[in-house]
């Protein structure tokens, strides 16, 4: 039996929000209403789509190296030449 991907569904406030605005569904972990409506599209999400998100997203994770999280984040510390 062939498993089908799922449906990214991540909070507004994670880091990983921004990277992944178009491959996730996007929440408020204060709206429990909204998060309940996310899980009901991830469900009811044609499986193209999913396919489609997940390997959108999956594409960027490989791109991004270990390398890459540690420049962003001497960057972010305002840390010299890197």
């Amino acid at each position: 039996m062939a498993r089908e991907p799922g449906v990214l569904i991540v909070s507004e406030t994670a880091g990983v929000a921004q990277d992944a605005a178009d491959a996730a569904l996007r929440i408020s972990p204060l709206d429990v209403e909204g998060t309940a409506r996310a899980m009901a599209d991830a469900l009811d999400m044609p499986a193209a789509d999913r396919r489609a998100r997940h390997k959108l997203f999956l594409e960027r994770v490989n791109r991004w190296s270990a390398r890459d999280w540690l420049s962003a984040q001497l960057d972010d510390l305002g840390v010299g030449d890197h």
